[in-house]
């Protein structure tokens, strides 16, 4: 489901968004340095301001959620995986928001070791297509942690 091209892409993607964060940055932080040689404090406080609002502001909405979706890339490829065969039984419509990364719900059947069955769920990233799976089908599912790395037919 996840391919180490992903993984990269999503790493020059980051090294981008920093080169386009650092250069107004750089230039508020050369306003800032002028601002304290000319000993003018009104503009040393909205060089301050402006360059502390454009670092939170570009970290947060630019650069945060490609570390999140790293991480779990990193996760589902390097991490300690774990398979698992059990019963499709339904994935949610609602999208939530884990560790900065948007997931759907995915609920499936297994059994414990007394053979009582009981539902388990996992996260399904909303940037892959979602499996058509009937209700009940037997998949292999390939996990870190709750995150799906990958999943398929038993026997398809």
């Amino acid at each position: 489901m996840y391919q180490e091209q992903e993984l990269l892409d999503i790493r020059s993607q980051q090294k981008r968004r920093w080169l386009i964060l650092s250069i107004p940055a750089l230039l508020l932080l050369i306003g800032l340095v002028a601002s304290l040689i000319l000993r003018q404090q009104v503009l040393t406080d909205v060089f301050t301001l402006l360059l502390g609002g454009l670092l939170i502001a570009g970290y947060d909405l630019g650069i945060k959620p490609l570390r999140c979706y790293e991480r779990h890339l990193n996760n589902v490829l390097h991490g300690r995986i774990h398979e698992l065969t059990c019963r499709y039984s339904h994935i949610d419509e609602e999208i939530s928001l884990v560790d900065g990364v948007s997931y759907r719900a995915m609920t499936f059947i297994t059994y414990d070791e007394k053979h009582k069955p009981f539902e388990r769920m996992f996260y399904f990233d909303v940037q892959k297509p979602v499996p058509e799976l009937p209700e009940g089908a037997e998949v292999r599912v390939v996990y870190h942690d709750h995150e799906l790395a990958d999943l398929a037919l038993v026997g398809g």
